[in-house]
């Protein structure tokens, strides 16, 4: 298991915007997990952006969309599972614009 500092943006159950600080646990099966004091709906979709980026520039936010939130340890907190949202395929798309898999960075 790897775990890494994030910043999570995105909006909570009442619809105001948010920023959190949180570790993101994956696991060797892939799962991701954050853990996050704003409540989140099922389904939603929140961005997580590296705070502790070596590569010498800062890193960019990354879609996830929320697979299960349920309790945590901690009454204040609730556990999040998320899965990478992917950019669409050429098929998907009206406009036809992607990127190709080759050059998508694999950051978090």
């Amino acid at each position: 298991m790897s775990d890494y500092r994030v910043e999570v943006s995105g909006w909570d159950v009442a619809e105001s915007f948010f920023v959190e600080k949180a570790t993101l646990e994956l696991s060797v099966e892939g799962a991701r997990v954050i853990h996050l004091r704003h409540p989140l709906r099922t389904g939603s979709m929140v961005f997580l952006r590296l705070i502790d980026s070596r590569v010498g520039f800062p890193a960019l936010p990354v879609a996830y969309q929320v697979l299960e939130v349920s309790a945590a340890e901690k009454e204040e907190m609730s556990r999040v599972t998320l899965r990478r949202l992917g950019h669409r395929r050429a098929e998907d798309s009206e406009t036809g614009d992607t990127v190709p898999p080759s050059e998508m960075a694999d950051t978090i």
